[in-house]
């Protein structure tokens, strides 16, 4: 599948400094990386954010689904945070509720999250 729930590399603004380029690549190659001061999240990097209305697309055969097909092929994995998982959720119940998907549609692409 397109959407893949990544590791997130985590680490302070020090190492950061010290070794920027090497995280850089990292979040080119598909990486998310977390910065943190003091415990506190102060940036996430990643290589690429896709909307969840896209991410749908990928799910259920929509209009334009094949469009935003295209538009994920190039990354090797789409971040997805609990926030977005969420969204998916309630847009599957939500399309299963209008009998766009049946109860085994909606389970199968939710067991991708």
């Amino acid at each position: 599948m397109y959407c893949t729930t990544l590791d997130v590399t985590t680490v302070n603004v020090r190492s950061v400094q010290h070794h920027l380029g090497r995280y850089l690549q990292e979040v080119e190659s598909g990486a998310v990386l977390e910065v943190r001061r003091r415990n506190k999240v102060i940036a996430r990097f990643a290589s690429a954010y896709v909307d969840s209305g896209v991410l749908v697309k990928l799910y259920v055969r929509e209009p334009n689904s094949d469009m935003a097909a295209r538009s994920v092929r190039h990354h090797t994995g789409v971040p997805l945070n609990g926030l977005m998982e969420l969204e998916l959720r309630s847009t599957f119940q939500m399309l299963e509720v209008r009998s766009v998907l049946n109860d085994g549609q909606r389970a199968a692409a939710e067991r991708f999250l």
